[in-house]
């Protein structure tokens, strides 16, 4: 438990903090899905909550996001860790990208707070 004295939050109570935080958190911020380019061709970007390697500011504890994209439930590994992709599809494509968050403060995750995930559907074309 947190002493009145002391700064900091024993073990236990670090990872309540985050649980509580994240629970009312979407790790996704936005999804935007635009045609810049070429016919049939669209970016796809995703913004996330400012952690992990996108801190503006380091902190002392590991932590990392770890970002997949699946088309049609088949997973991209070439897009592993990507915030932005350029897909090239037609119609009756369907992709998803999930996003996890780790941090050494926070040992189970039950509740799946730390997993975000978005799903869009190519419904025409570029």
């Amino acid at each position: 438990m947190r002493t009145v004295a002391n700064p900091d939050f024993c073990n236990v109570c670090l990872e309540g903090l985050w649980r509580s935080l994240l629970k009312r958190v979407d790790l996704i911020e936005d999804l935007r899905v635009t045609c810049p380019g070429p016919r049939n061709s669209r970016v796809v970007e995703v913004d996330l909550v400012k952690l992990a390697q996108f801190r503006e500011q380091p902190i002392e504890s590991t932590e990392s996001y770890t970002i997949t994209w699946t088309r049609n439930g088949r997973v991209l590994e070439e897009l592993t860790n990507l915030t932005k992709v350029e897909l090239s599809d037609r119609d009756g494509i369907t992709y998803r990208v999930d996003v996890t968050y780790a941090t050494d403060e926070v040992r189970l995750d039950p509740q799946g707070y730390l997993h975000a995930s978005r799903t869009f559907d190519v419904t025409h074309s570029c």
